[in-house]
């Protein structure tokens, strides 16, 4: 007495048309993937200007002297960093940066007080009001 086995395999046309859909899932999800992950970028780099700019506009405030006087950017960081108002080894860092570890943004004066930051990496698309 011989047993019928049954062939429960998939042929190559069904596996093609599921490798088919699976490809156009793909090509829908990947452009709105890369869109909401620049939106993220954009709005973590308007963040830290943001709050670069409420610790500068502070500690003008509270010390009542500007950080234009302290020279470089680095300069002062270094002043905001010891009078307490951010951590000593923060770094500022555009997440577009090319360069990881480097301060991407630049602190913008007008009379002697702190006016804007502004974002050295992408200046056109990152701007914060």
């Amino acid at each position: 007495m011989a047993k019928h086995l049954s062939q429960k395999a998939f042929t190559l046309v069904e596996l093609a048309i599921v490798l088919a859909v699976i490809m156009a899932l793909i090509a829908v999800a990947l452009p709105a993937y890369f869109r909401s992950t620049e939106t993220a970028k954009r709005k973590l780099c308007l963040n830290q200007q943001k709050t670069l700019f409420e610790v500068a506009a502070l500690y003008e405030v509270a010390e009542q002297r500007s950080l234009e006087g302290a020279g470089s950017q680095k300069g002062r960081l270094e002043e905001l960093a010891s009078g307490g108002y951010i951590k000593a080894d923060a770094v500022f860092e555009c997440p577009c940066s090319p360069a990881p570890g480097e301060d991407d943004y630049r602190m913008v004066f007008e009379e002697g007080a702190i006016a804007d930051v502004d974002c050295t990496i992408r200046p056109e698309k990152h701007r914060w009001p």
